[in-house]
C-alpha cells in the first residue's frame, strides 16, 4: 500500500510540475483545463504564420461585458508584450458562451487564432495569457503556457 501511495504521489508531482501550463502567481483566476493539439505534456510548439487552436475552461468571478486578450513574456529579463493580429484582442468572440459573462459562470475559451509572423522566434519561453476586463482593470483568467515559437 505504501509503495502504491508513493507512486501516486510521484505521478501527481510530475503531472503538476511538468505540465505545459500553470496558473499565474498571486492567486489570479486560473483555468481548470487547457488543451491544444500543439501541446504535449511539457511544452507547446507554435509555428509563426499558422493557426493555433486551444481550449481553456474557467469560471468567472465577476460579470464582464467585454474582455481583452493580452499576451506577454519576459525575454532577457525584460517584459515584452506579444503582438496580435487586429481584432484578435477581443476575447469575447472566442468565449462559449460569449460576453457578457456571469458571476460564477463556466466558460470555455475556444481559441482559433493566427500566430503572427511578427512574433519573435523563441524557445522554451513562458507566455502569459490574460483575459482582462478593461473597464474594471480586472483579470478574469490568467495562465502561463510554456512554448516554443518557431
Amino acid at each position: 500500500m505504501i509503495k502504491f501511495t508513493s507512486i501516486l504521489l510521484f505521478l501527481a508531482t510530475v503531472n503538476c510540475c511538468f505540465a505545459f501550463w500553470s496558473p499565474c502567481p498571486g492567486g489570479l483566476p486560473a483555468p481548470s483545463r487547457v488543451v491544444s493539439p500543439f501541446c504535449d505534456a511539457i511544452i507547446c510548439n507554435a509555428q509563426r504564420g499558422t493557426i493555433l487552436t486551444a481550449e481553456a475552461d474557467f469560471t468567472t468571478t465577476a460579470a464582464h461585458t467585454f474582455l481583452d486578450t493580452r499576451l506577454s513574456t519576459t525575454i532577457l529579463g525584460l517584459p515584452v508584450t506579444l503582438p496580435m493580429d487586429p481584432g484578435m484582442e477581443d476575447a469575447c468572440q472566442f468565449l462559449v458562451p460569449g460576453c457578457p459573462t456571469l458571476v460564477n459562470g463556466m466558460h470555455t475559451l475556444m481559441l482559433n487564432a493566427p500566430v503572427p509572423t511578427g512574433f519573435p522566434a523563441i524557445s522554451n519561453v513562458n507566455i502569459r495569457i490574460e483575459l482582462v476586463d478593461p473597464t474594471m482593470n480586472r483579470i478574469a483568467m490568467c495562465a502561463i503556457v510554456r512554448a516554443n515559437i518557431i
